[in-house]
């Protein structure tokens, strides 16, 4: 995956190190799937997360677009995703948004 600047960040979907995936299909229209991809850059200097979404075609691996979230409306989005699949395999889960902040040290 490449390299992304979106307003002076850059997004290495390479580095684990900064920027973590969140990715699902999201059906579009009559069966045909888009691949969601959400990305989390975490920026060191200022101990900020940064929402970072691409749209894919799965048939051609070609971005449709991309946008920038609010860290909100991306976080909710992978949780909100995740949380159905679980709950779709019979699998009881506890969120606490929390959690997230405690262990990393970064705020929205």
């Amino acid at each position: 995956m490449p390299k992304y600047y979106i307003n002076g960040k850059i997004f290495d979907t390479n580095d684990p190190a900064t920027t973590q995936l969140c990715s699902f299909k999201k059906e579009r229209i009559h069966g045909v799937y888009d691949l969601i991809k959400i990305y989390v850059y975490n920026d060191f200097s200022s101990r900020k997360r940064t929402f970072y979404k691409e749209v894919v075609d799965p048939e051609n691996s070609m971005p449709i677009y991309s946008q920038e979230l609010p860290p909100k409306t991306a976080y909710d989005y992978c949780v909100e995703y995740h949380a159905k699949e679980a709950l779709n395999k019979g699998i009881s889960i506890i969120i606490n948004g929390a959690d997230y902040e405690t262990l990393t040290g970064f705020t929205n």
